[in-house]
């Protein structure tokens, strides 16, 4: 289950603790997870995805 095209989701470059911008994946506003890239971060939210949906 891609997530490109579901506005439920963002992908954001955000301050998260870290000592430069991680991407930030949130799922109607809230908190997926972050990653380095842009990249694992939309990954990370396509598979976040699919464990929601059950495939």
């Amino acid at each position: 289950m891609d997530i490109t095209g579901d506005r439920r989701f963002s992908i954001a470059l955000e301050w998260c603790g870290y000592s430069t911008r991680r991407w930030v994946a949130r799922f109607c506003g809230r908190w997926i997870g972050q990653q380095e890239t842009e990249a694992e971060a939309r990954a990370m939210a396509t598979s976040w995805n699919r464990d929601r949906m059950g495939v």
